[in-house]
This record gives structure tokens, C-alpha cells and sequence, in this order.
């Protein structure tokens, strides 16, 4: 059984679930067949054995059925049965979470009866309870509840103007223009990656009636926030439309729900990024703003765990800021959030790349050599490290090898994007034309030389030619002619 759909669910079950899973199942109530139970049983019994021989089908079925013969259909019937079983728990668990959902229920229930009274109390309590909602679930539940006071009013009196119903229209108009800018959001910043297009239908209707505040869109916070990464998203989004942005999530940021908070800063931190990379390497200043930030608000951690992609961005950002103390006391302070499995290479690639910025070559490269790198992230970015070293060490064979390599490695690798190996590759091209800068130039005349200068500072000058670390051959060209001059 161990390859089934039930059992992969089963093993993403915390023990606490577990234990919750076999009550739910054992119930008569949710299933009267008693082999089903003692199947549920019987798999609990060697969890967190998963593979355990004596779960295989054949095994299981002489536990529970001794002495009769093998059945493989009712067999999987019975695994079938517990897995419909399971996926009504998940759903059950999934509604213990949500208290609103669960008065919405009730009332709606009491009302079916006509016990409306006991309906309206529920209603009033849960009136009380329901100011944690944020974001889009807080204009559903208001619209929801302005949908039940209009129809208490009218119980109580059909002859009496009730503003309720008002109210529900309100909301729900909020809630589809929240709900809509939140989708476009997720279009456009699908459209900069992929090839394709979406149509934002009422994208602009949405906006006007934003700046119009029609049906009160400028009072809800949220619709604020997402008006304003709908603008940074477009092509022509300006560093003002970024600044608008972070004043919002300042000021509003708690208004969204914590994942959606999460997004949000994503996209402020990948804007960032795409302008560092067209050579704007003053929005790492931003990006370490934003990462303290969300350090200091917890948004940052998963299950208490800190991601090694997170913790490896907020070492580069705090670096290329030269924060030397306070890069390798984050480096060492925050190791251990770090996934097990992680911790290893996360930690020692990061050290070599923090020893890399201090001008400390000798101890990061060797300290690259001793880490096993099977991520592609970790490789690129540690022949990045090492090409930066032999360039500034004017190593021509060591040089010239690993260009070659690297080149290699990005054509073979499939985790890489498109976008991403385009951008590695168009960094290839001018590392090494800034190395022939550099190794050449006793050799060149003077035109020639200042002709391929020409052509280097064209590409990291323009915008529109994505590469990496532009920022650092930008910084690396300009020393070269001071040296040169």
C-alpha cells in the first residue's frame, strides 16, 4: 500500500493528525464497516513505518482476515473506502479552522427550520468573533453578514427601510474588485515570465472606480495595496510606483491575511531584483530594508524555519552593502532555523561567498571546493564566486576553463529557466570581455581597445540586456579605466 494516494496523504500527517484521523475513522458515525476501522487501525499500529512489510496489501490482509484466502478487489476496496474517509477528514480538519465558515453554516441551518431566533443569537456572537478576518475573507464575511441582518429586518418588520441590503452590495462590489486585482496581479507577473497573454478585462474600469471611490474602494486598505502592485507590475512601472507601494504595505500591511503579505513583499522583492540586474545596484539597499522588515515581523519563517534561498538573499543583500558585522552574525545567528538538510551547504557556501566580498579569495575558494553543490543555484552561484576571483587574480587558464564550463553547465540544465540562462549566459559573455579588457591591454593598440570598451559599456548601460551581477562589471569597468587613465 505504501505507493497509494491514501498513504501519501497519511505520511504529510502530523502525529496530532494522526491520532485525530483515527477517531475520525473509527466513528460509526462516518463509517459502520468494522474491517475499514481495523484497517485504519492496523496502519496506525507501524506508522511511522510507512514501507513496513506487513503493509503491503497481501500481509495486510491475513492480519485481518486470518485463514481466508487473498482478495485483491475487496482489498482495494477497503483501501478505497479509508481513502474517501480521508479525504472527509481533511475536509472536517479544514473546517474546524474556519469559525465563520462554520457559523455561516449554523445560521443558515437555524434559518432552514425557522428557529430564527436562535439563528439572530448566533448571528450576534458571531458579529463579536469576526473582526480577525482580513483582506478579501473580511469583504466576504461582511457581505455575508449584511445578507443575514437583511433578512432578520425583514422577518422583523417588511414595512421598515433596512440598509442592509445596501451594505451587502457594497461589499460584495468591494470583494469582486479586490478578488479581481489580486488575479490580475498574478497575470501580469505571469505574462513578464512566460510568453502569453491575458486579457485584464476590467482592469481599467476597476482603477477609474477606484479613483472615483466608487462603492467606498479607497476606504478598504487592501484594495489600496493591490491597486498600487497592479501599477508596479506593468512594463512601464517608475522607482515612484515602487515607492507608493512600500508606503502602503507600511502603513496597511496588516490589513492583508499573512500569506498574502507574503506575496506581496515577494513581488517588491523581484522587482528589485530585475532592476539590480538591469544595473541598479542601489535597490539592494531596498531589498535589505525589506528583508529586515520581514525578519522583524516573523513573515520571513516557515513552520519556525527560514528557507536557505531567503537566508542566502539576505546575505548577498546585506554584503553588497558591505554590513560585514552584521552579514556574519546573521550568517551564524540564523543557521540553525535553517532546514536540516539544508544547513550544511547553505552555511558554508555562504561564509565562502561573505570571505569572496571581503577580499579574503584564498579562504573562499576554499572553502567553495569543500561543499558538495547539487543544487543549480548553488553551482552557478559558486562559479560566479570563483570567475570574480581568477578575474581580479588575472588567472587566464583558470579563467578560461571555467568560463567554458559554466557555459556547458547552463546549456545542459534543465532546472534553469529560460530567462535565468539567458541572463547567466549574457554574463559569461561580458565577464569575459572584461577580462580581455583587462589581460590584453598591453597588447591592443589603443583603438582597438577603446572600441571593445565601447561595446562593453553599451550592454551593461542598456536597460533592456538582462544580466547578471551587471552591477559588479559596471563597478569592475570603471575601475579598469582608472587604472588605465
Amino acid at each position: 500500500m505504501k505507493n497509494t494516494i491514501l498513504f501519501s496523504i497519511l505520511e504529510r500527517l502530523t502525529e496530532s493528525e494522526l491520532e485525530a484521523w483515527l477517531r475520525f475513522v473509527a466513528s460509526d458515525y462516518h463509517c459502520s464497516n468494522s474491517k475499514v476501522h481495523s484497517l485504519s487501525q492496523l496502519i496506525a499500529n507501524y506508522q511511522p513505518r510507512w514501507d513496513h512489510p506487513k503493509l503491503e496489501k497481501q500481509a495486510a490482509w491475513k492480519q485481518l482476515f486470518p485463514g481466508k484466502t487473498y482478495r485483491e478487489a475487496s482489498m482495494n476496496n477497503y483501501v478505497s473506502d479509508l481513502l474517501q474517509l480521508t479525504y472527509q477528514f481533511l475536509a472536517h480538519q479544514q473546517l474546524q479552522q474556519q469559525s465563520d465558515l462554520q457559523y455561516e453554516l449554523q445560521i443558515q441551518q437555524l434559518l432552514d427550520r425557522n428557529l430564527t431566533k436562535p439563528a439572530e443569537r448566533l448571528y450576534k456572537k458571531w458579529l463579536k468573533l469576526s473582526s480577525h478576518a482580513k483582506g478579501a475573507e473580511a469583504l466576504r464575511i461582511r457581505q455575508v453578514q449584511a445578507r443575514y441582518q437583511d433578512t432578520f429586518g425583514l422577518l422583523a418588520s417588511r414595512r421598515k427601510h433596512i440598509n442592509a441590503l445596501q451594505d451587502q452590495s457594497s461589499y460584495l462590489d468591494q470583494y469582486y474588485a479586490l478578488q479581481q486585482l489580486i488575479n490580475y496581479c498574478g497575470m501580469l507577473s505571469r505574462q513578464s515570465i512566460v510568453q502569453g497573454h491575458y486579457e485584464l478585462s476590467y482592469l481599467e474600469e476597476i482603477l477609474r472606480r477606484y479613483r472615483n471611490n466608487e462603492q467606498g474602494l479607497q476606504e478598504v486598505p487592501a484594495i489600496g495595496i493591490y491597486v498600487a502592485l497592479v501599477r508596479l507590475l506593468h512594463e512601464d512601472s517608475s522607482e515612484e510606483d515602487f515607492r507608493a507601494l512600500q508606503e502602503r504595505l507600511h502603513r496597511d500591511a496588516d490589513t492583508l491575511p499573512e500569506s498574502e503579505q507574503k506575496t506581496v513583499y515577494n513581488f517588491l522583492l523581484n522587482y528589485c531584483i530585475r532592476q539590480i540586474n538591469r544595473g541598479q545596484p542601489h535597490y539592494y539597499q531596498a531589498v535589505f530594508s525589506i528583508y529586515q522588515d520581514l525578519l522583524s515581523t516573523g513573515l520571513l519563517l516557515q513552520d519556525g524555519r527560514l528557507t536557505q534561498w531567503t537566508y542566502t538573499n539576505i546575505i548577498t543583500a546585506a554584503s553588497r552593502l558591505k554590513a560585514w558585522d552584521w552579514t556574519e552574525a546573521f550568517i551564524n545567528d540564523y543557521r540553525d532555523l535553517l532546514p536540516a538538510k539544508d544547513r550544511y551547504n547553505a552555511f558554508h557556501y555562504n561564509i565562502s561567498a561573505l570571505r569572496y566580498e571581503r577580499g579574503q579569495y584564498d579562504e573562499a575558494l576554499q572553502g567553495l571546493h569543500q561543499v558538495e553543490f547539487t543544487d543549480a543555484f548553488y553551482q552557478l552561484a559558486a562559479k560566479t564566486i570563483q570567475l570574480k576571483i581568477y578575474y581580479r587574480q588575472e588567472e587566464v587558464e583558470a579563467f578560461q576553463a571555467l568560463v567554458f564550463a559554466s557555459k556547458q553547465f547552463v546549456m545542459r540544465n534543465r532546472q534553469l529557466s529560460a530567462a535565468k540562462k539567458q541572463a547567466y549566459q549574457n554574463f559569461l559573455k561580458l565577464i569575459r570581455r572584461l577580462f580581455d579588457l583587462r589581460t590584453q591591454q598591453p597588447y591592443w593598440n589603443t583603438a582597438k581597445w577603446e572600441q571593445r570598451y565601447a561595446q562593453l559599456q553599451e550592454r551593461l548601460t542598456n536597460q533592456n540586456y538582462s544580466a547578471n551581477n551587471k552591477d559588479w562589471l559596471k563597478g569592475e569597468l570603471q575601475l579598469l579605466v582608472s587604472s588605465v587613465s
